[in-house]
């Protein structure tokens, strides 16, 4: 009888993500700024990618409540696969982003970008897909209960096979704003 039986156990989250960007606006409704997006994903078995894309932005709805912008720029995007050499290539990143301010303390957002390399458009890509809702838990509301759901899909002639080309999360958790 042996009561210390190994249970087979497969691991569903192993990722870290983050971006970071910053915008000036020109006009109203017009801006240039740059982004810096990063990422690494065990179970794609993604080592990381990395893009970096300075960009013009222009804001189709620009409310009190609700935004609605698109952009574009040039990217550089270096990514490497576990296992396999590194890639780094030319793409350029078109993107929207819908917001809308619910409450004080609560607002939604949908956005979606596509990154192509420049030389293989159909070939490797990125497309991300996100929705999701945020929430002010704290008095001075700079912690925030978000829920988001991101749809990620990638090709790419270094992604080792066997790899599933789309990635569905479901993200629940909490988030610091600095400013």
């Amino acid at each position: 009888d042996n009561h210390n039986a190994q249970k087979e156990t497969t691991p569903n989250t192993q990722s870290l993500q983050g971006f970071g960007q910053d915008n000036h606006l020109y006009t109203e409704r017009f801006y240039l700024g740059a982004r810096l997006d990063a990422i690494s994903d065990g179970i794609q078995d993604l080592a990381y990618r990395a893009t970096l894309t300075p960009l013009a932005g222009y804001y189709l709805i620009k409310s009190t409540n609700t935004t609605l912008a698109i952009e574009a720029g040039p990217s550089l995007v270096t990514e490497q696969y576990n296992g396999e050499d590194n890639e780094t290539y030319l793409g350029v990143r078109f993107a929207e982003r819908f917001e809308h301010q619910l409450t004080d303390t609560t607002k939604i957002w949908q956005s979606a970008s596509y990154v192509p390399a420049v030389d293989d458009w159909m070939g490797t890509y990125t497309v991300t897909f996100e929705a999701g809702i945020d929430t002010t838990i704290s008095k001075d509301k700079k912690w925030k209960l978000r829920v988001v759901f991101q749809d990620i899909y990638t090709e790419s002639p270094t992604k080792p096979s066997g790899i599933d080309s789309n990635e569905l999360r479901l993200i629940a958790g909490t988030s610091y704003s600095f400013f």
